[in-house]
């Protein structure tokens, strides 16, 4: 999510923003480059309630201008993202709200989005399939 225009406001609820900012590598001259992932506030305001902000590849969440952007966040997971977990403006500005929040270098996030619960159910699934079975190596067939 990018918020860069001065008055604009971004709102999010129940929302994953997770593994982002890998970029588009189908074609390197015409693709997306790797850049800023998660939630970058330039200017203006972002409200996240209920989020999951998880596993992108640079910060989680950055509000970088020191007197234009505003962040609300609450009751939110922002866990293992590569660099910063969250750039926010100072308590003491008034411009950021950080509360009830779950934060951590790492782990998962509690996925919101249908989507993203699917996903990480099937996973689960065949992670123990994958461990409960044994490994039996394949015999050569016999001639018949």
């Amino acid at each position: 999510l990018y918020v860069g225009g001065a008055g604009s406001i971004a709102t999010m609820e129940r929302t994953d923003v997770v593994e982002n900012g890998v970029g588009n590598i189908r074609n390197p001259r015409r693709g997306v480059a790797r850049g800023h992932s998660g939630v970058y506030v330039e200017q203006g305001i972002a409200k996240l309630s209920d989020c999951n902000i998880s596993r992108n590849t640079l910060t989680g969440i950055s509000a970088i201008s020191t007197e234009q952007a505003r962040l609300h966040i609450e009751g939110s997971d922002v866990r293992a993202n590569r660099s910063d977990q969250m750039e926010l403006p100072s308590e003491d500005s008034g411009r950021g709200v950080n509360k009830n929040n779950s934060i951590s270098s790492s782990g998962q996030g509690r996925p919101r989005s249908r989507h993203l619960m699917d996903s990480v159910a099937v996973q689960e699934a065949a992670d123990r399939r994958s461990i409960m079975l044994p490994s039996t190596p394949q015999s050569p067939r016999e001639p018949e």
